[in-house]
């Protein structure tokens, strides 16, 4: 599979270098956000919850 920007994905461990860079953000996506998040996720991660964000009626 081939990806329409390839330069945005990094390595486990580019991550693991970057864990502590503030111009850095990582964030969490899976198929069931919240449950996935809560049991554990990359520490500084922010969830994007898309099952809320991306189908809210309103939004």
């Amino acid at each position: 599979m081939s990806y329409a920007h390839p330069e945005v994905l990094v390595s486990s461990d580019w991550v693991q270098q970057h864990l502590n860079d503030p111009k850095v953000r990582i964030v969490e996506v899976d198929y069931d956000p919240l449950a996935n998040y809560q049991l554990g996720h990359v520490p500084g991660a922010v969830l994007f919850d898309w099952k809320k964000d991306l189908n809210h009626p309103l939004e």
